[in-house]
This record gives structure tokens, sequence and C-alpha cells, in this order.
């Protein structure tokens, strides 16, 4: 066993060997964790990457399926559209017809009423009046021959 004592000197330095392996050491460690981190933030872009995609691929499939809800909405509205617009004119072309039967029925009583009431009134009249009712029946039509 040596001992060093004050009298021979001072305690050696470190070989340069070990430096060079310290520094090795110390550069291999960080090349290491920067290679984990650099891959650790890789995977975590990817997988950004790829939850954008899946969200956007899903925004896509949301996007088709209010389309389909909106052409169906159009559809619906189009077809009540037209199903309003068929009543309407039915309903008006029956008010139309009505009308017409109504006021052709009406004129036909004006008519029958204004041929009982002269008819009548001619009769009764040739009847007051005393002329030659044998005559006069003829030309009466509502006098019994």
């Amino acid at each position: 066993m040596h001992r060093y004592t004050p009298l021979q000197g001072k305690a050696k330095k470190p070989k340069r060997v070990t430096r060079v392996l310290v520094v090795v050491v110390v550069v291999a460690v960080v090349v290491v964790v920067v290679v984990v981190v650099v891959v650790v933030v890789e995977a975590v872009v990817e997988g950004m990457v790829v939850v954008v995609i899946v969200v956007v691929e899903g925004m896509v499939v949301v996007v088709a399926v209010v389309e389909g809800i909106v052409v169906i909405v159009v559809v619906v509205i189009v077809v009540v559209v037209v199903v309003v617009v068929v009543v309407v004119v039915v309903v008006e072309a029956a008010a139309a017809a009505a009308v017409v039967v109504v006021v052709s029925a009406a004129v036909v009583v004006v008519v029958v009423v204004v041929v009982v009431s002269s008819s009548s009134s001619n009769c009764s009249s040739i009847i007051n009046a005393n002329i030659n009712i044998n005559s006069s029946r003829s030309s009466c039509p509502c006098c019994i021959q």
C-alpha cells in the first residue's frame, strides 16, 4: 500500500483517458435523451395528426348526414307546398262550381217565378175581364181547357 504524505508531493491529476470517457458518456446520454424526446414528440405529433384526420373525417360524415337531412327536409317542404297548392286549387274550383250552381239555380228559380206569376196574372186578368172565356183559355197556359 502506498501512502501519500505531504512530503511525497501532490496527488496525481486524473488522466486524459478518464476525461474523454466522461465526455463520451455524457454525449451518449444526451444523444439518447434527445432521440427519446424526438421519438416521443414524433409519436405525439403523429397521434395528433391521426386524431385530426379522424375528427375531420368525422366532420365530413356529419356534414354528409346534415346535407342528407337538409335534402330530406327540402323534399318534404316541396311535397307539402305541392299538396297545399293542389288542395287550394281543388277548393277554389269546388267553390267556383258551387257559385255557378247556386247562381244557375237562382236564375232558374227567378225565371220560374216570373213565368208562373206572369202566367197566373194573365189568366186571372183574362178571367176577371169577362172576355170570351172559351177563346181566351186557348191562349192561357194555366187555364184548364
